[in-house]
């Protein structure tokens, strides 16, 4: 492995959701990120067919971006979106 190369995880939590992006970097150059999600849908507000109805929006807009994915799981209380 490159000694160059450094992963940062950067995190911001609030109490209705858990934002983390991690950004890969060598030197002064972004290799990659990713950015996980955990929304939950009491705390934020929403139920979790409003959320997903926001969600399949959000992935028909984006679909065609190159490089760039998207990914949502749904559980009972909350949701996990993943995006690189």
């Amino acid at each position: 492995m490159d000694n160059n190369l450094f992963k940062n995880p950067i995190f911001r939590q609030e109490k209705k959701t858990d934002v983390r992006i991690t950004l890969e970097h060598k030197g002064d150059k972004a290799i990659s990120n990713q950015t996980t999600t955990t929304i939950y849908y009491k705390e934020a507000g929403v139920t979790k067919d409003q959320l997903k109805e926001m969600i399949d929006k959000y992935d028909e807009e984006y679909k065609d971006v190159k490089g760039f994915t998207h990914s949502a799981e749904y559980k009972d209380d909350y949701m996990v979106e993943k995006t690189t």
